[in-house]
């Protein structure tokens, strides 16, 4: 058995763990300053390869150790890239953009980097926009006073003009499943 750890990552540490039975790649993190991060990960990452779109890795344990939290999943090696990539990434990418559901949000929360993503489900894009990914984070702000008062003002003027640059979107249902659980991988 030996570790190679991966570079990269603030928040998680992480790397490659081989093993008799097969490689795989283990991250870890505080469980007190994240707690449940991995567990909205493994749920966002099996959302992701239900779709069979593109190459997600398979997540195969989340647990505790101690005072941090973990997360295993298969390991991918790094392809080679060859002319077709991406094309080929391309055309997955809107393969995965094809899978919708009836409302805009998931049924779990999930985090972007270290921060808390909420995903209340909402039935315009507009309305999930503006709710769970403009507010929540700017409220957080306000409430540390870490935002100006300008700052409330300039959004209340964004979100009255959201219609106009998501105008398609306002009048559809549909969300692709990609777009709401993008931060469970990152």
């Amino acid at each position: 058995t030996s570790f190679a750890y991966s570079g990269g990552g603030c928040i998680n540490r992480g790397g490659r763990l081989s093993t008799a039975p097969g490689d795989f790649f283990l991250k870890w993190n505080s469980l007190r300053e994240f707690p449940d991060m991995f567990v909205a990960e493994k749920e966002g990452l099996n959302l992701l390869r239900s779709t069979r779109a593109i190459d997600v890795p398979e997540p195969i344990a989340v647990g505790e150790a101690d005072d941090h939290q973990f997360l295993l999943m298969e390991f991918i090696e790094e392809g080679r890239k060859n002319k077709n990539y991406w094309h080929q990434l391309g055309d997955q990418l809107a393969t995965l953009h094809r899978h919708t559901q009836d409302q805009f949000g998931l049924h779990h929360d999930n985090s972007l980097g270290s921060l808390l993503q909420s995903n209340k489900p909402s039935n315009t894009w507009i309305d999930f926009f503006v709710k769970q990914r403009l507010e929540v984070p700017l409220k957080q702000l306000e409430a540390r006073q870490a935002a100006s008062v300008s700052a409330r003002a300039d959004f209340d003027v964004l979100y009255q003009r959201l219609p106009i640059f998501f105008l398609y979107s306002w009048y559809t249902r549909s969300l692709p499943l990609f777009m709401v659980i993008c931060g469970a991988v990152i």
